[in-house]
């Protein structure tokens, strides 16, 4: 379970923690952006969560959720505002365990997907934390 100590405030749970993150550094700094942010952090938890952490991950509903996600990433670098953000933590967090959890999910079939994955795993602080070869 995630959990975040900042001065008096003590949270745990990965989305109201990015949300908090978003709100206190600026990134979210209109109601629309903060809205926009908040969509993809509940998707993540409301989705992801169910279909990507199972045994069998094509009797799950991975499929049509990667296939939605695939079309919407079409033409686009990132989730929000086409620059990366608390939103993309939260979907390619989860995307990234794919690998790892499914080596044998064949996901060719979701190219967006698996370049989005790429750029999002490319980052410096990914590469910190979970090392050169996390998608390998």
């Amino acid at each position: 379970i995630p959990g975040l100590r900042d001065d008096k405030v003590e949270l745990f749970e990965s989305g109201a923690i990015l949300l908090y993150l978003s709100d206190k550094y600026g990134e979210s700094n209109t109601p629309e952006k903060r809205a926009d942010a908040a969509k993809w952090i509940v998707w993540a938890n409301a989705e992801l969560d169910g279909v990507l952490f199972t045994r069998d991950i094509e009797v799950a509903r991975a499929p049509k959720v990667l296939m939605q996600l695939d079309a919407i990433l079409n033409g686009k670098e990132f989730l929000v505002g086409n620059q990366f953000s608390v939103a993309d933590v939260a979907v390619a967090s989860y995307l990234l365990f794919i690998p790892l959890f499914h080596p044998n999910f064949d996901a060719s079939r979701f190219p967006n997907v698996l370049q989005y994955m790429d750029r999002c795993a490319s980052r410096p602080a990914f590469q910190k934390t979970m090392g050169t070869n996390a998608l390998q």
